[in-house]
């Protein structure tokens, strides 16, 4: 949608802090009367996170950076996803919430089922697993590892990414109250082989996390 009245909202590069152009996606930047002033009795992240400034603006006005990804394409505000969910394999950037999709769709019984899509660091650079939490939605047909491996090669042939690890479970992904994925809390749980694990399509030895 449009910015509503003096909300100012810009889509800047969060590595160079130049304002992206229209069309590109950057992080989104916020200023206002409806942003806070910052955190209560933390001076330091709140000059970080509030007042964050656009490289080669006179002006000194100071923003919000949202964490969010985004773009301004004809004066319209598209979100495209949390920057600490993004995923870059082999310079790639992959949507978490795209391959979650593709993963839930890749066969009739994981419809009603809820995914994760999140990434580790491999041998030679960043590497994707999915997991598929089955509890309360058992599927009717199919076994854990025919489904694993229909989420993979549906992945691969709409993404072109290569899922490290496919790992189906007997329990119900961490979830916020607005029903969003943890994503960050299921990666430490896979880390730490804290599922309750019905098929894994790789040996259950973990590196280090992102």
């Amino acid at each position: 949608g449009r910015c509503y009245q003096d909300c100012d909202v810009r889509i800047v590069n969060p590595e160079t802090l130049a304002e992206c152009a229209q069309g590109d996606v950057g992080e989104i930047w916020i200023a206002g009367r409806s942003v806070a002033r910052g955190y209560r009795n933390r001076p330091e992240l709140s000059e970080q996170t509030f007042r964050a400034r656009i490289d080669g603006d006179a002006s000194g006005r100071t923003y919000l950076r949202s964490g969010d990804l985004g773009a301004m394409i004809d004066g319209e505000l598209y979100v495209t996803g949390r920057s600490k969910d993004l995923i870059i394999v082999n310079g790639r950037n992959h949507y978490p919430q795209d391959l979650e999709a593709t993963a839930t769709s890749a066969h009739p019984a994981l419809a009603e089922c809820k995914a994760a899509a999140f990434s580790i660091d491999g041998d030679d650079g960043e590497v994707v697993v999915v997991v598929i939490g089955l509890s309360g939605n058992a599927p009717a047909e199919g076994v854990p590892d025919a489904l694993g491996h229909a989420i993979r090669a549906a992945i691969v042939r709409r993404h072109g990414v290569t899922v490290h690890d496919v790992l189906i479970c007997n329990d119900r992904l961490p979830m916020t109250s607005s029903g969003k994925i943890r994503r960050a809390e299921c990666r430490e749980r896979y880390r730490t082989d804290a599922y309750e694990v019905l098929t894994s399509l790789v040996a259950r030895s973990h590196p280090e996390p992102c």
